[in-house]
């Protein structure tokens, strides 16, 4: 044992004999003796002995520093072999590729993949072929033309007097007033021509941006010389940025200062003091930036299949035929008996067309559609699912959602085409009644909720499920998708409000307005915020961006059960209190309707510049365009005015 040893076990020593000293409580008259020979053997300690401490330090940290050493070029070589597989992936997809092209050209045309779609929709279309198929009968038709000519009057007077006998089921669809104007409208709609998918280019750090990044710009900026304290040799140090902040704000090149430098639009311009990049690789890199910054091929190719089917959307969007110069109206339904009540059911929704004179409301089981100027019931469609919760017309006016079910047992929607009444999809079915539902402005995803407190959205093309959302912890109370398509909103009964990615069903903000169960959503036109109406009677309006709240209002004492956004940006509210109220986009209040002395259960405000209030008695009360005054109010569940 050397001598520092000794020393120390002396000290170790010393320390118990004290404390059993002061339990005892007995002096020890040898303690400062021992302590001076204690101080004495650490003088005498030979300088070899602190110097072997030391020695032996040092040689834990050269072993500390090789351990280090080791893992670092280990990492290295993982690093390698990483892209090397990923290497040898790209090769196989690409082999994969080949296959398909291959089969393509071996498979037989004559038997294409049948696509999934929904029953009622395949049960249309094979309802519809005989109507097409006839060639001979349109072919001969032209021949009887001639016959008037040659005086043949006898037989045509007979169809004339016969005339006014097969006008009478029509009148009990539209009026023939309404159905003749809306026709020569509705033949001025050019169908939309199909928009080529957009090309998006597959970009990944590993695969793309890495090798490069080493080439040009690793120089300066890696572990060892962090320029700037910019490090971009591995994809969390790139994505993390350097001492002033972040350089890449994934989704966003033109807010993203590594984009901007080396495609010289701020200083300072990357690479430095060397040759500026090919504008192919400037392109690269604003690519793999706009794609979100993926790190691997295969985050790359997800986030590339999403931006393409938002593309496609947006394109599918704009080439759509503009239904403001051909408002949609029902023409020539078959007609739908009138659903017997003994009291009208609450009008729990209503729904009007963004470009026609028509609104959907709620009935017994049945969705009545009334004009919004006569305020006649010109179509009744059944609803065999139960009781209508929610409707919501497309963006174009072309199709109506509706959703509802019967409690407790099942649930579900029905999408409709308005000029024909036809069912052309269904979605579900939910395991309980769906209380909240919406579709997408391109008409590729409808969204439903209810009392399961979760989510779920289809695709409205195959009825498929395309995802699920778990994140409320109480019922689903309504749902919608912002006008552009990029954003789901949905609230619940525990007052909170979840923003969502809407063709992925990602998070994006939770919001708690602290206001009780929040009973509905709905999107400013510009899709740039929306507002909630909870159960304290406040109605809120956020910014969609943040999620910032931008105005809070007090509706009425209770809480607020409907709104709805009117074109001009103006927002209409009603609740428990029994009265609507106008506000404009800043929360300001601009009309106060008289007292309905009913429940306000749903509001919307339509092309006829007039606002639909539908109350618990059944009744839908009509507002005038300033939104004070009461013009008239209906009943259109039991076909008559109210008393």
């Amino acid at each position: 044992m050397n001598p520092f040893s000794k020393t120390l076990l002396a000290c170790a020593l010393l320390l118990p004999v004290s404390v059993v000293a002061q339990d005892k409580k007995a002096p020890d008259p040898t303690g400062a003796a021992k302590l001076a020979a204690l101080l004495q053997d650490l003088e005498s300690l030979a300088p070899d002995a602190w110097n072997q401490r030391v020695q032996e330090l040092e040689t834990k940290i050269a072993a500390h520093g090789k351990a280090a050493a080791d893992l670092r070029k280990r990492a290295k070589e993982l690093q390698s072999k990483a892209t090397r597989e990923d290497d040898a992936a790209k090769a196989v997809r690409a082999e994969i590729e080949r296959l398909r092209s291959l089969m393509a050209l071996v498979k037989p045309k004559g038997k294409p993949t049948p696509k999934k779609a929904p029953a009622k929709k395949v049960a249309e279309a094979t309802a519809a072929k005989p109507k097409a198929k006839p060639k001979a009968a349109m072919k001969k038709a032209p021949a009887k033309k001639p016959a008037p000519k040659k005086k043949a009057a006898p037989k045509k007077a007979t169809p004339k007097k016969q005339a006014p006998k097969k006008a009478t089921p029509k009148k009990k669809a539209p009026p023939p007033a309404m159905a003749a104007a809306a026709a020569p409208k509705a033949k001025n709609v050019a169908p939309a021509k199909a928009a080529p998918p957009p090309k998006v280019q597959v970009v990944s750090y590993v695969e793309h941006l890495q090798p490069l990044l080493e080439e040009r710009c690793t120089v300066c900026h890696d572990e060892e010389d962090s320029s700037g304290g910019l490090d971009l040799s591995t994809y969390g140090r790139a994505i993390e940025g350097g001492s002033s902040g972040a350089t890449i704000a994934p989704g966003n090149p033109e807010g993203s200062r590594l984009f901007l430098m080396v495609s010289k639009q701020e200083r300072p311009f990357m690479p430095k003091d060397d040759d500026p990049l090919s504008k192919a690789e400037v392109e690269m890199i604003r690519a793999w930036i706009a794609l979100g910054a993926p790190e691997d091929t295969a985050s790359a190719e997800a986030a590339a299949e999403k931006l393409r089917k938002k593309l496609s959307e947006e394109a599918a969007q704009r080439a759509a035929p503009q239904p403001t110069n051909a408002p949609v109206m029902p023409q020539n339904w078959k007609p739908v008996a009138l659903t017997e009540v003994v009291r009208p059911p609450a009008v729990k929704t209503i729904a009007s067309s963004p470009h026609a004179p028509l609104a959907a409301i709620a009935g017994q089981h049945q969705v009545l559609l009334v004009h919004t100027e006569s305020l006649e019931t010109i179509g009744v469609l059944p609803f065999a699912l139960g009781q209508v919760e929610v409707l919501r017309f497309t963006s174009d006016g072309r199709k109506l959602l509706a959703a509802g079910g019967r409690p407790g047992k099942r649930g579900g929607a029905i999408l409709f085409d308005v000029a024909t009444g036809h069912a052309i999809a269904e979605f579900g079915p939910e395991r309980d009644t769906v209380l909240a539902a919406a579709i997408s402005p391109g008409q590729s995803i409808v969204a439903l909720g209810g009392p399961s407190r979760r989510v779920r959205a289809y695709a409205t093309e195959t009825g498929e499920r395309l995802y699920e959302i778990r994140a409320h912890n109480d019922w689903v109370l309504s749902a919608d998708i912002s006008p552009d398509g990029n954003y789901l909103v949905t609230t619940d009964r525990a007052g909170i409000v979840q923003v969502h990615e809407a063709d992925t069903g990602r998070d994006v903000h939770t919001i708690n307005p602290k206001g009780g169960s929040a009973n509905a959503v709905a999107f400013r036109p510009d899709a740039k915020a929306f507002a909630v109406g909870t159960h304290d009677g406040r109605v809120r309006s956020y910014e969609i961006g943040d999620g910032k709240q931008l105005w809070s209002k007090v509706h009425g004492r209770d809480a607020v059960l409907g709104l709805a956004w009117s074109i001009d940006g103006s927002l209409t509210t009603c609740g428990v209190d029994g009265r609507a109220r106008r506000w404009n986009r800043n929360g300001g209040e601009l009309a106060r309707s008289p007292a309905l002395k009913e429940w306000a259960y749903s509001v919307a405000w339509s092309t006829s510049k007039r606002t639909l209030v539908g109350d618990w008695a059944g009744r839908v009360h009509v507002l005038d365009a300033t939104g004070k005054k009461v013009d008239t109010a209906i009943q259109p569940a039991v076909a008559g005015p109210s008393s």
